[in-house]
C-alpha cells in the first residue's frame, strides 16, 4: 500500500472521529438549549402563578383580618351598652339598652351569613335574630325579604353543619379527581430526575414554596396582629370607664403557635372574666352532596371563674361562586384557563407542587393548564457557535485534505520526474559513453561507420538537449517570463511553421496535410517561438503515437472560432484513453500503454504546451474526434 493511500486513510479515520465529536457536541448542546428554553418557559410560568396567587391572596387576606379583628360580641343581633369588653356575653338585664350589631344589617357579596354554634349545638346568627328580638329588627333595622333569605341561609346552614355525612368528608382524603389533577400536574421526583430541566424544576418548586410561606405568613399577621389592635380599640369604646389597668395579653401558648389565641385579661381575674378569641380556620362542608361550601371558624373561651368556662364556634358562610369569580378575575390576562379547587381536607397538602399553588388565606389550589409550548428559536448564539464551529471544523478538514494531496500529488510529481529523467538519460547516456570510448580508442577504423557514430552522437547530444530544455522551459512556466509577442498574418505564421513540421513527420514516416480556413486577412498576436514550440510539440506526440496507424496524416487544420483562431492538430493513431483524458495535461504522466517505456519522453510536452499556450492568452484542450486523438490549441485573434 503507497504511503498515499495510507494518508487518505489516517486522514479519513481522523476526519470521522473529529466530526462524530463534534456531532455529539452538537446534539449535547441542542439538547441543552432545548432544556433551557422548556425551564425558562417554566419559570415564566410560574412566576406569572405566583403573582396571580398573591393576588388573590390580596383579595381574601383583608376580608380574614376585617372579621379578625370584630369583637365576639358582634355575632349577637343586639347587646347591651356600656359593659365591659369581656361581660358582654352574660344575659341582658333589665333596664340595660341595646344596640344593634354591626351584623345586623351587615351586606357584603362574599359573604352568605355570619353564625354562632354554642355547645349545646344551638345555631343561631346576627342576621336572622329569634324571639323577642326578631320583631324589633325586622321593624327597624332588617326588611322582610332580608331576614327571610338570613333564615333560609341559617337554616341550609344548619342542616350543612348537623349532617353526618360532613364528618365522614372531612377524615376522607382527597377525591380521586383531585388526585388525579395532582398526578398529572406535579411529576414525581424521580419522573423530574429522568429529565434534563430537573435542577430548574426543584429550584422553581422552592421558589413556590417560600413564595406560599411568605403569603402565609402575611396571611397570620392579618389574622392575629389586627384583632389585637382592633380588639383593644373595641374594648376602650366600649367601656369608657373602664380601669386603666386593663391590658391585651397574648398567651404563652398563643405565642408557640402560628394561629394564635388572644386574650383579654383583667389585672384582677378574680373578679374579672376571661375571654379567649382564636383565629379563624378554613374548612370545607357539603350540602346535599352539591360542591362544597367553604366556613371560616374561630373558637371563643369565656371562662367566668376558674375552672369554669363556655365555648363558642363563630364563623361566616363564604359565597364561595361570588369570591370564586372575584378571585378568578385576578388571573385574567395573565393565566387563560386558570380554575380554583378547594381541598377538601382542613390543612393544605404538602407536596411542594400543590403547595406552590396553593392560596394561604384558604385551602384552595390554583389549577392553571400547562405552559404553552414555546418553539425553539431558529437562530440563536448557541447555533451561531455550533455552525461557525462546523463551518471552522470543516474548512480545516478540508484545507489539510487539499494541503495534503497538493504534498502527495507534488512528491509522485517528483518521483515520476526523476524516473522519467533517469530514464530518458540513461540511453543517450549510454551510447555517448560507448561511442566516444571506441573513437577515443580507435576501435573505429572504417570511414563510413566512424562517420556514422558521429551523427549518432550528433543524434543523441540533440535529443539531451531536447530534454533539458523542456525541463528548464516547464521550470520558467508561471514566472512572469517575456513574452515577445508581434501581430503576425496567419499565413506567415504557418509558412513560418511548416518546414520543421512537415521535416518531423517526414522522419516519422507520416504525412503532414495543413488546412488553413482562417482567410488570407487573419492576423494573430503571438510570440511566434511559443506558438511554434506548442505545435511542434503536438505534432511531436502525434508522430510518435500514431507512427503505427495505417492513415499516416497528421491534419493541422486553422479556422476561427468567434474572437479567437483554433488550431487543431489531429491523427489517426489509437487515440487516448478515456479514463486518462482527464489526466494527460498533469506534468509527467504517461498513459499505461507508453507506462513501460515503448515511446521515448518525460511526459512533459503537453503540460508544456498548455502552459505555454496560456501564458499567450489561449487554452489547450483534448478535442473529440470520431478516431485517434485531437488537441485544440486556441489563441486570440488580432
Amino acid at each position: 500500500m503507497t504511503g498515499s493511500r495510507w494518508f487518505m486513510i489516517s486522514l479519513g479515520v481522523v476526519a470521522a472521529v473529529v466530526l462524530a465529536a463534534l456531532g455529539w457536541v452538537t446534539h449535547l448542546a441542542l439538547r441543552l438549549e432545548k432544556a433551557e428554553v422548556r425551564a425558562r418557559a417554566d419559570a415564566e410560568h410560574q412566576e406569572v402563578v405566583r403573582l396571580v396567587l398573591w393576588r388573590m391572596d390580596a383579595v381574601v387576606t383583608p376580608l380574614i383580618a376585617r372579621e379578625a379583628a370584630r369583637p365576639y360580641f358582634h355575632y349577637l343581633a343586639f347587646y347591651p351598652a356600656g359593659r365591659a369588653y369581656t361581660r358582654m356575653w352574660r344575659e341582658v338585664e333589665p333596664g340595660e339598652v341595646l344596640v344593634p350589631s354591626p351584623l345586623l344589617n351587615f351586606h357584603d357579596p362574599l359573604i352568605r351569613l355570619h353564625y354562632q354554634r354554642d355547645e349545646r349545638g344551638a345555631i343561631t346568627s346576627p342576621q336572622a335574630p329569634e324571639g323577642e328580638v326578631r320583631s324589633l329588627a325586622q321593624s327597624l333595622y332588617l326588611s322582610s325579604y332580608a331576614l327571610a333569605s338570613a333564615e333560609q341561609s341559617l337554616s341550609e346552614l344548619q342542616a350543612m353543619l348537623t349532617t353526618d355525612a360532613n364528618e365522614a368528608l372531612r377524615a376522607q382524603a382527597e377525591p380521586d379527581a383531585a388526585r388525579e389533577r395532582a398526578e398529572q400536574v406535579d411529576r414525581s421526583p424521580q419522573q423530574i430526575a429522568q429529565t434534563s430541566e430537573y435542577p430548574q424544576v426543584m429550584a422553581q418548586q422552592e421558589l413556590s414554596t417560600k413564595e406560599y410561606m411568605a403569603r402565609q405568613a402575611a396571611a397570620t399577621r392579618a389574622n392575629v396582629n389586627d384583632q389585637i389592635r382592633t380588639s383593644g380599640t373595641a374594648a376602650d369604646k366600649t367601656e369608657p370607664h373602664a380601669s386603666p389597668l386593663t391590658a391585651l395579653v397574648l398567651s404563652d401558648a398563643a405565642t408557640k403557635r402560628d394561629a394564635a389565641d388572644i386574650k383579654l385579661i383583667a389585672v384582677d381575674e378574680a373578679r374579672e372574666p376571661v375571654v379567649t378569641q382564636g383565629t379563624f380556620t378554613a374548612q370545607w362542608r357539603t350540602l346535599g352532596g352539591n360542591e362544597p361550601h367553604l366556613l371560616l371558624t374561630r373558637s371563643v373561651e369565656v371562662q367566668s371563674e376558674p375552672g369554669k368556662s363556655q365555648r363558642l364556634e363563630q364563623g361566616l358562610w363564604i359565597n364561595w361562586t361570588e369570591l370564586r369569580r372575584v378571585l378568578l378575575a385576578q388571573s385574567i390576562g395573565l393565566l387563560p384557563g386558570a380554575d380554583l379547587a378547594p381541598h377538601t381536607q382542613s390543612e393544605s397538602p404538602a407536596a411542594a407542587g400543590v403547595l406552590g399553588r396553593s392560596l394561604a388565606a384558604i385551602p384552595v389550589e390554583l389549577v392553571v393548564p400547562p405552559p404553552p409550548t414555546r418553539a425553539i428559536p431558529a437562530w440563536s448564539p448557541m447555533r451561531g457557535a455550533l455552525l461557525g464551529a462546523w463551518v471552522v471544523a470543516l474548512a480545516a478538514l478540508a484545507s489539510i485534505a487539499l494541503v495534503m494531496r497538493a504534498a502527495t500529488e507534488l512528491a509522485e510529481r517528483r518521483g515520476r520526474f526523476v524516473s522519467a529523467v533517469t530514464h530518458e538519460l540513461r540511453t543517450p547516456l549510454t551510447t555517448f559513453c560507448l561511442y566516444s570510448q571506441m573513437l577515443a580508442d580507435g576501435m573505429v577504423r572504417d570511414e563510413a561507420k566512424k562517420q556514422d557514430y558521429i551523427q549518432t552522437l550528433r543524434r543523441e547530444s540533440g535529443r539531451l538537449a531536447g530534454i533539458v530544455e523542456s525541463v528548464l522551459d516547464y521550470a520558467r512556466l508561471g514566472r512572469g517570463t517575456s513574452n515577445h509577442a508581434i501581430v503576425i498574418g496567419v499565413v506567415d505564421l504557418v509558412a513560418r511553421l511548416e518546414p520543421s513540421l512537415r521535416s518531423r513527420c517526414e522522419q516519422c514516416g507520416m504525412d503532414l496535410v495543413i488546412e488553413d480556413h482562417a482567410g488570407p486577412d487573419a492576423r494573430v498576436r503571438v510570440d511566434p517561438a511559443r506558438f511554434e514550440r506548442i505545435v511542434v510539440n503536438l505534432v511531436d506526440n502525434a508522430c510518435k503515437y500514431a507512427s503505427s496507424a495505417d492513415d499516416k496524416r497528421v491534419i493541422v487544420g486553422l479556422s476561427r472560432a468567434g474572437r479567437d483562431l483554433e488550431v487543431r492538430v489531429r491523427d489517426h493513431g489509437p487515440g487516448l484513453n478515456p479514463a486518462e483524458s482527464g489526466h494527460v495535461f498533469r506534468p509527467f504522466f504517461r498513459g499505461k500503454a507508453q507506462a513501460d517505456g515503448s515511446s521515448p519522453g518525460l511526459g512533459l510536452g503537453l503540460s508544456l504546451a498548455r502552459g505555454l499556450a496560456r501564458e499567450l492568452g489561449g487554452d489547450l484542450r483534448v478535442g473529440r474526434p470520431q478516431t485517434g486523438a485531437e488537441f485544440v490549441l486556441t489563441t486570440p485573434l488580432a
